[in-house]
């Protein structure tokens, strides 16, 4: 029987409404809102690494992707958006 553990996979991003996009076990989506953005899921031992990713048409991101090697709580996986030149998109939010 394989061990089923609980993670948190959360972070920041500065442009409301791009979707972050979790891969791996436990796979998801979450829309930011308000500038965060939250992760809690059951991960099953063996099925890592996962992948944290921000999407949004008209931006690019840094980093462009998070890897999460190992099952552990994450509170840090931010990202900063920026617009692609001469596209307009969602309005940025200060954090």
């Amino acid at each position: 029987m394989a061990v089923v553990t609980h993670f948190t996979i959360s972070g920041t991003c500065n442009i409301n409404g791009t979707t972050i996009t979790i891969g791996g076990s436990g796979s998801g989506t979450q829309i930011v809102s308000g500038g965060t953005y939250s992760f809690t899921a059951a991960f099953v031992a063996g099925n890592f690494p996962l992948t944290v990713t921000p999407s949004l048409s008209g931006f690019n991101f840094s980093p462009t992707v998070i890897n999460e090697p190992t099952p552990v709580n994450d509170t840090n996986a931010n990202f900063i958006g920026n617009t692609v030149a001469g596209q307009v998109g969602a309005f940025a939010v200060g954090i």
